[in-house]
């Protein structure tokens, strides 16, 4: 160790980690801006982070709705949330708007997105476990918006890291006439509430069609299910 204007190389203890810091000091003394930067990922909640609540479990989620392939154009997606009413967030966005995305020239039906999905739930119980419901939007050849395709997935309930489709689809009037109006209007069918499509109440006679696909990334982490009971998948640490 040498001091004067020449650095100064040591090891010091922080939080039971060992750092190697280099500074330039006139005298050697340690200061906290010395220690260099150490990625750390972004902190839990602090209901998460408590490790005396063993009442409840809980489920982290992060990923990205990736892409879309559909026939159409200048989309963007909507994504929200259905769970139980044991269930709560407790951190994270529960609704999500993304940007509207263009089909790149001489490729695929594919619309990219990128959007990502973050979020924190608690419970007591796994009945109502979450679902994630997507409604996709566009413009159509007059500029008005309309509804390009509806689905929902189950969130993974084991920890890890998953693709999935979502496979969409639309409400369609029941007669030729009515969607004839509707072009016309511009008032085309659609969910009054587009977490509807992760139900299965009032939905026996909805008469709808296939529009596209939605492909979607999840990492799931959970905590505490296995103090409650829940048994765990093969690799699963939490």
């Amino acid at each position: 160790m040498s001091n004067g204007m020449y650095n100064t190389t040591a090891y010091r203890t922080v939080n039971g980690i060992y750092y190697l810091d280099a500074c330039r000091l006139r005298t050697i003394r340690w200061v906290e801006s010395c220690i260099p930067t150490v990625y750390r990922p972004a902190p839990m909640p602090e209901s998460l982070a408590s490790k005396s609540d063993f009442s409840a479990f809980f489920v982290v989620v992060n990923g990205q709705l990736e892409s879309g392939e559909f026939p159409y154009d200048d989309l963007y997606v909507r994504y929200g949330f259905s769970f139980g009413p044991d269930w709560t967030v407790v951190d994270g966005i529960e609704n999500g708007l993304s940007q509207i995305a263009r089909k790149a020239a001489g490729c695929d039906n594919s619309v990219v997105w990128n959007f990502p999905v973050d979020i924190s739930f608690k419970s007591t119980n796994a009945h109502g476990w979450p679902r994630m419901s997507v409604s996709i939007y566009g413009v159509d050849s007059l500029g008005r918006d309309v509804v390009r395709g509806y689905g929902s997935v189950l969130l993974p309930p084991f920890a890890g890291d998953y693709e999935r489709y979502i496979h969409t689809y639309i409400p369609v009037p029941s007669s030729l006439w009515q969607r004839l109006v509707s072009w016309l209007t511009g008032t085309y069918a659609e969910f009054y509430d587009s977490k509807l499509v992760a139900q299965s109440d009032n939905r026996e006679v909805t008469r709808v069609e296939s529009t596209g696909v939605v492909k979607v990334k999840f990492s799931v982490l959970t905590r505490g299910m296995a103090a409650l009971g829940y048994s765990l998948a093969p690799g699963a640490s939490m």
